[in-house]
């Protein structure tokens, strides 16, 4: 049976499972860092077993491709924030793409707060008060800092 006669071809669909997969190694290689800190290099699998109730196999697996869904969160609830500062933090990527996205706002809003201390310094230093060129825009933060700004320069 030919698969591409079945229906749509997606080509990208491979990427997101093997990005998953990729998160799942880092997990698992974090997981087994955090482990063996906490049990001192020492019968790490049979630790982990009589800690969380599962075979040895099982915690083998968690240290070779990482936990299960259910498992995990047992993890995280016994170990609490230590687990998830070591482990779960450092794969966590969504953190990062809100931070540059509020980088970059506070930077253009750094940027238009220097324009306008800019026009202030010259308003002032021109000797005139600058309200009647401000009379028809509507009132912002940056507008209240200018005029507070000119108020104390007075």
């Amino acid at each position: 049976m030919d698969i591409q006669s079945q229906g749509v071809v997606r080509p990208n669909r491979g990427s997101k499972v093997a990005q998953a997969a990729d998160k799942m190694k880092d997990l698992a290689r974090l997981l087994r860092r955090y482990f063996r800190d906490k049990y001192d290099d020492r019968k790490v699998r049979e630790n982990i077993a009589a800690d969380y109730g599962v075979c040895r196999r099982t915690a083998g697996q968690w240290l070779s491709t990482g936990p299960t869904g259910k498992h995990l969160v047992t993890i995280i609830a016994r170990e609490g924030m230590a687990f998830v500062t070591r482990v779960i933090h450092p794969i966590a990527t969504v953190k990062d793409i809100h931070e540059r996205r509020l980088d970059a706002r506070q930077a253009a809003l750094d940027t238009q707060l220097s324009a306008e201390q800019a026009d202030l310094a010259a308003d002032i230093a021109s000797g005139g008060s600058g309200r009647g060129s401000l009379a028809g825009r509507r009132v912002s933060v940056i507008g209240a800092l200018k005029a507070r700004l000119r108020r104390e320069a007075a």
